[in-house]
């Protein structure tokens, strides 16, 4: 089961590469709290380009990985354990 109260940090890569969006420098999180928090801010503020924002949770959290994409999140809020 997956622990949505798990700390989390939200990212948002910056420059666009042949390979996909990364950015230049590590940037710093640009929200933190826990993961449902920080799953339903990159669901609601991504300006357009979801694409660009990830979110970092520690395996411990049970996602399966350690940094999610908007793909991945996405799915996850779509869940009937995901709280609303």
């Amino acid at each position: 089961m997956s622990d949505f109260n798990a700390q989390a940090e939200v990212y948002r890569a910056t420059v666009r590469y042949p390979s996909g969006y990364r950015p230049i420098l590590p940037s710093p999180p640009i929200h933190t709290g826990t993961a449902a928090e920080c799953f339903t801010y990159v669901l609601t503020k991504h300006d357009g380009y979801p694409q660009t924002y990830s979110v970092r949770i520690p395996l411990e959290a049970g996602f399966g990985t350690d940094e999610l994409s908007y793909d991945d999140i996405e799915a996850i809020s779509k869940r009937p354990d995901f709280p609303h």
